[in-house]
């Protein structure tokens, strides 16, 4: 295989505009649109989560509880997206996001993107992807679904500071300082 081709980069499902998400989200930690923008980030995955009976049974399928559960979501995600310029759009067959034509067009480094790139991997099925990570807490997209940290250090730093890893490495200390003078 020629050199060039095995050193290509990857591209995965939904990185692009998860990218742009936990850009958006690493670089303003506070203020209000931040606030909305995480509060949208939580409610999303709750609500396809809720969703999914009602489109898989078909509306007479749901049973009152779901129902109700749908309906509480959808008030807290309408009281969210309200202040933007985005809209929900349900049928009985699928659940469409619509955009507004100047939504899309705002700066790229916008609350406005961001949240449109949310809607647009909660579209995917990839919205559960953003996520922080256990060591440093900075936001990431993971690319697997069994990542939890953002880069192989975190990653590490994470593991030796476990009971475990200390358990292992004092053990082997020990074995060591036995064999060498």
């Amino acid at each position: 295989m020629p050199k060039s081709l095995s050193r290509m980069s990857r591209n995965y499902a939904g990185e692009f505009e998860g990218y742009r998400v936990v850009t958006w989200l690493n670089r303003n930690k506070g203020g209000a649109k931040a606030k909305c923008v995480l509060r949208v980030l939580d409610l999303l995955p709750k609500y396809r989560r809720a969703v999914a009976p009602w489109i898989a049974k078909g509306i007479s399928g749901v049973t009152g509880p779901e129902m109700a559960l749908l309906e509480k979501l959808g008030r807290a995600l309408w009281a969210e997206l309200g202040r933007w310029p985005v809209y929900l759009c349900l049928d009985a067959d699928s659940i469409e996001w619509a955009k507004m034509p100047k939504f899309t067009y705002a700066r790229a480094d916008s609350a406005g993107v961001a949240l449109l790139n949310m809607i647009r991997l909660f579209e995917q099925g990839l919205i559960h992807r953003v996520r922080r990570c256990l060591k440093c807490k900075k936001w990431f997209y993971a690319r697997f679904r069994h990542q939890q940290f953002c880069s192989t250090r975190c990653q590490q730093s994470h593991y030796r500071s476990s009971e475990e890893w200390k358990a292992y490495r004092r053990e082997w200390m020990r074995q060591y300082r036995r064999l060498t003078p």
